[in-house]
């Protein structure tokens, strides 16, 4: 076992929950961390959900963004946005 030292306010506020729960509050704590998601761990941004991204038929959009997809969707559909 391990000594951790804590302000007062979050050792009452995981007394509380302990007692709530009817659990040690070390089984409390244990339960938090395997449950804690680092911010850094994150889910990466999925970029094919952005309209023209991972189309494979789009292959350069770095200048022409706009005219680019213009162009694309009239050509596929019929119309542009």
């Amino acid at each position: 076992m391990v000594s951790i030292n804590l302000p007062e306010e979050v050792k009452a506020h995981l007394d509380e929950i302990a007692r709530q729960e009817n659990r040690d509050v070390a089984e409390v704590i244990e339960n938090m961390i395997t449950q804690y998601t680092p911010r850094s761990a994150k889910k990466p941004v999925d970029w094919s959900l952005i309209l023209g991204i991972g189309d494979p038929d789009i292959t350069d959009m770095s200048t022409n963004v706009r005219e680019t997809l213009d162009k694309y969707y009239q050509e596929k559909y019929g119309k542009s946005d």
